[in-house]
């Protein structure tokens, strides 16, 4: 899941450098914020810069949840559940 989440991150950050520089390089001579002309690669490449920066806001907290679980020695049935909330911590451990 944390592989998942870094890999989209770096896909989309590479992503934004490759849309963008394409982006100020074609149009170098134009006036500064005048890029309206965008090819269709552009156009797949923030596509595909929307869809990964989807899939790391989706799974990045879910990673740290399960991380934060894992440096307390929970599983998340304990945690969700509350399982061992009376005797203040886990029995079996």
């Amino acid at each position: 899941m944390a592989s998942t989440a870094i890999h989209a991150l770096i896909t989309c950050t590479v992503d934004i450098f490759y849309v963008f520089g394409d982006v100020m390089a074609a149009h170098a001579e134009d006036k500064p914020g005048n890029y309206t002309k965008w090819t269709g690669v552009q156009i797949i490449g923030a596509g595909v810069m929307g869809f990964t920066a989807c899939i790391v806001l989706c799974l990045a907290p879910l990673a740290f949840y399960h991380g934060s679980l894992a440096c307390q020695n929970k599983t998340t049935n304990e945690d969700i559940r509350n399982k061992y909330a009376r005797y203040g911590k886990n029995i079996f451990d």
